[in-house]
């Protein structure tokens, strides 16, 4: 939890990705990767965020953080860590 807070105070900007499907959370994540972008949070309201997270995780670079935002169940929080979210937000 430290080691996020610090990051957090570094980075001092969570990108949060609210899309209506998952290839356009992907799509949007992509775009701020390549904009220096390190923090991205998926929102759970996005379809198949989870795949997106996955998906994300996949191809960020080495010093970025995916994360999972808009939890509210522990299923979800279970889902969520098991598809590479490394922060929830509920």
């Amino acid at each position: 939890m430290a080691e996020f807070l610090e990051r957090l105070q570094a980075e001092r900007l969570v990108a949060i990705v609210r899309a209506p499907e998952a290839d356009d959370a992907v799509r949007v994540g992509r775009t701020l990767f390549d904009a220096g972008i390190r923090l991205i949070e998926v929102t759970l309201t996005t379809r198949d965020a989870f795949t997106a997270i996955d998906t994300l995780r996949n191809i960020a670079p080495d010093d970025a953080l995916v994360g999972a935002g808009t939890v509210l169940t522990t299923i979800q929080s279970r889902n969520a860590v098991e598809a590479g979210a490394q922060f929830l937000v509920t």
